[in-house]
């Protein structure tokens, strides 16, 4: 158990979690995802939420959304 690979990706994300939680009133969104740098895949995923974050958070910014 000690070597549990789940189980240390979930705490490394539920503390990700409970971090956004804790220094906003409101939710935040928090997208995780365990990769390592040679899976160009995932990275593209990655990348394409951080492009939907910073969308989102702009359009919010200036009232559209």
């Amino acid at each position: 158990r000690r070597r549990d690979q789940e189980a240390a990706m979930n705490y490394i994300r539920d503390m990700y979690k409970q971090q956004a939680m804790s220094h906003e009133k409101k939710t935040k969104s928090v997208y995780a995802h365990f990769t390592c740098a040679t899976d160009t895949n995932n990275i593209r995923m990655v990348f394409s939420d951080v492009k939907d974050t910073v969308l989102i958070k702009s359009l919010q910014e200036y009232g559209v959304l």
